[in-house]
Order: C-alpha cells, then structure tokens, then sequence
C-alpha cells in the first residue's frame, strides 16, 4: 500500500477563502483517492457544525470505498457492507477505538468521530482491508475518484459535509 498523501492549506482569514487549488499527481505512485486537500485556519463556528446527514462508507470488493474518507469532526458515518460476505469495521487508534462487531450483507452501522486526526480502518474479516478515516476540524476539503488523474478545487469552496 502506498503513503497516504495529504495537503493542509493554512489559513488565518475568518471569510471563505477565494482562488484555486489545483492538485496533480506526481510520481511517488500515489492514487488520487490516496489523496486529500483541506484549508486549514480559523473559521466561523457555524462552519464546524457537521451535517446531519450520515456520510456513506462502502464495503464491497474486499476495499473500502472511499478508500481514504476526509470528514468533519463530529460526523456520523454510514458503515455499510455492499458485498456479498459478512463484514466488520474496526479501528484500534488512539484516536478512535471501535469495533462494529460482525454484520451482514445488507446491514449498516454508524460510528461517529470526535476527534481530528488519521484513523485507519480495517476489516476483521479480510485482513488485507484497510482504509483510512481523515477527521479534520475544517469543513473545506477536497478528494477524488480513483480513475482521475488529478483533480481541482475552484473558488469559492463550499463545506461538503
């Protein structure tokens, strides 16, 4: 598996930020949904409230899908097993410690994530699963299809969470 690539922007203006962020791959063999872009600063605290929808987290295939998920703290994500054996989701970070138990085809859970930070993610039942959880305090942020080869951001950035 190759290094997760991640990109932070700082940014110390309270107004949404303006411009375009373009991101291309290079040649450290990274895949774009290996690959995330986010401003970081300070926002308004209206920003930081996470949608009350629950973010979508696909298991089929043997992969997680998004294979690496940038999300708002405080998100509920939709952990739900797509394939056709039983799954589980588990996470032994400091930062996030749980374990979804088994559940079948069909069947969903949803975790939600307090702290910002990495966390990976794995699958209890095929080992060769992981995938990687990007809680990040910013509501703007950006990530792509694995089939792009690049991918960008025009202004102005909207939460997408």
């Amino acid at each position: 598996m190759s290094a997760l690539l991640v990109f932070s922007l700082v940014l110390t203006l309270a107004p949404p930020p303006s411009g375009e962020v373009v991101v291309k791959m290079g040649t450290e063999g990274l895949r774009p949904d290996e690959t995330v872009v986010y401003l970081s600063g300070h926002f308004a605290p209206y920003l930081l409230v996470p949608a009350e929808r629950h973010i979508p987290l696909s298991q089929k295939g043997a992969r997680f899908t998004p294979l690496v998920l940038p999300i708002l703290v405080g998100s509920k994500v939709d952990m739900s097993n797509d394939d056709s054996l039983t799954h589980n989701v588990f996470s032994e970070s400091h930062l996030s410690t749980f374990d979804t138990g088994y559940y079948a085809i069909g069947s969903r859970r949803i975790v939600i994530f307090k702290t910002p930070g990495l966390i990976d993610i794995h699958c209890g039942i095929q080992p060769q699963m992981d995938g990687w959880v990007l809680v990040l305090p910013s509501p703007f942020f950006l990530s792509q299809t694995p089939k792009a080869k690049s991918f960008s951001g025009a202004s102005p950035w909207v939460p997408i969470c």
